[in-house]
């Protein structure tokens, strides 16, 4: 609603004394013939004190009328008295409108219901912010619109608030599918596991906030084995000199082998946030990954066992940055999209075993620091139910780069380097489904 200024459309003249006299005057004369309707105070206009002199401003000073569907107050300005510089503010502060009501910037009527509750910013009836005036002229309007989360009018967009939400995760780790060192049987694929994610937030001014988040553990595991009474269980480890053929025995004609993968994950955000309407969510900060796997190889015969053994931990350090949107789709419901990107230092450290009969044929390890990468995105719908509560569902894609996993490290034939230098160059996806809910306060 734009609202044009009286004191600029007809200025000091004569004419603009008559058309304000004008105005009153049908605003009277519309209150006696029922088409006008008071209100209560704290609904109106305010006059400066330069206006004050005339019978129309007196007469109904503190009352309120009504002109093309708004509602204004009168302002008696003779009984604030004004001294000069502080005319337009002590006018403002009888009419109980706040200094950064248009009336500030020069304009001479505002309705006092866009300013309602809030006489001063920077108080707690503001929501203890400051600033511009966003010029939707109605609180009724902002009400509808934007329910309790409706923007103040002191330049806040909405009142400060708190959220924590829970999701289960439901994931599957790919990649490195059906591997196996034995020449009869193979791994099986890693399954769906379940694993939380909790996050808490607070938007204290409505627009700049924190958030933490956790995310897993999670656990992946895959195993398989093979017995054979009457031995003849091959491998696939072959000898590279110098280890000979007499170093792998006990992985040759086996009567039982067993093989097992797993897979383990987790991380910690800490991020700063930028929220629009909260329709958009903005985020950088600081992210933990922890992402670790063991794999086993067993072999037994009839008179010796043998064991090969990889373990490796990445450990993940670095920034991340992110976007969160809400798109409304009706009343109530929401499709939603996640996104996260982050560039990593990772420390990660490698240990390789191979024991054949009771001796150890080779024990290797290694430390490196290498560039990794974490990109997430996912998309779901989410559904309100009322001001605080909404419950959401989805799918989420993972893609993690630069890292070393178990299996990398080892392989055939079998040198006496392996495991000595660690391969931290493998890439990991992850995907499934989510399921949650997310509370403000």
């Amino acid at each position: 609603m734009t609202i044009y200024s009286i004191h600029k459309r007809f200025g000091d003249s004569l004419r603009g004394w008559l058309a304000l006299c004008g105005v009153a005057a049908l605003g009277a004369g519309t209150m006696l013939t029922g088409t006008a309707h008071g209100q209560a105070p704290g609904f109106g206009f305010a006059v400066p004190a330069s206006w004050a002199q005339g019978p129309t401003a007196t007469a109904k000073a503190g009352g309120a009328m009504s002109y093309n569907g708004d509602s204004y107050r009168v302002v008696n300005a003779s009984a604030v008295q004004p001294t000069g510089a502080g005319d337009v503010n002590q006018v403002m502060q009888a009419a109980g409108m706040a200094e950064n009501s248009l009336l500030a910037r020069g304009d001479a009527v505002m309705p006092v219901s866009h300013n309602a509750g809030c006489s001063t910013c920077g108080t707690s009836g503001c929501g203890g912010a400051c600033g511009g005036s966003y010029g939707y002229g109605s609180s009724d309007y902002l009400g509808s619109r934007f329910g309790s989360q409706a923007p103040t009018v002191c330049g806040t967009p909405c009142n400060p608030y708190t959220y924590g939400s829970i999701e289960g995760l439901y994931m599957r780790r790919t990649n490195d599918e059906r591997f196996t060192l034995s020449q009869n049987f193979r791994l099986n694929e890693f399954d769906y596991e379940w694993a939380p994610r909790v996050t808490m937030g607070a938007v204290p001014d409505c627009s700049n906030g924190y958030e933490m988040s956790f995310t897993g553990p999670f656990e992946w595991d895959q195993s398989a084995s093979l017995t054979s009474g009457v031995g003849g269980i091959q491998t696939l480890l072959q000898p590279g000199l110098p280890i000979a053929a007499a170093d792998l025995t006990a992985f040759s004609n086996a009567n039982v082998q067993s093989q097992s993968y797993d897979s383990e994950y987790w991380s910690l955000e800490a991020s700063r946030t930028l929220v629009g309407w909260e329709f958009a969510k903005v985020l950088y900060g600081f992210r933990y990954v922890d992402f670790q796997e063991d794999y086993l190889y067993l072999s037994s015969t009839a008179t010796e066992v043998g064991a090969l053994s990889s373990n490796v931990q990445n450990r993940l350090y670095g920034g991340q940055i992110g976007i969160d949107l809400l798109y409304p789709i009706s009343c109530h419901g929401y499709a939603d999209f996640r996104g996260r990107a982050g560039v990593y230092l990772n420390d990660v450290d490698n240990n390789v075993l191979l024991v054949n009969g009771g001796r150890a044929i080779l024990a290797n390890e290694d430390s490196d620091t290498e560039i990794a990468g974490l990109f997430e995105i996912g998309s779901g719908l989410r559904y309100q139910l009322g001001d605080s509560l909404s419950i959401r569902g989805g799918a989420e894609y993972w893609y993690l780069t630069g890292v070393a996993t178990a299996i990398d490290q080892v392989g055939t034939p079998v040198l006496p380097g392996m495991g000595s230098r660690v391969n931290a160059d493998s890439d990991i996806f992850f995907l499934g489904l989510t399921v949650g809910a997310e509370l403000k306060y």
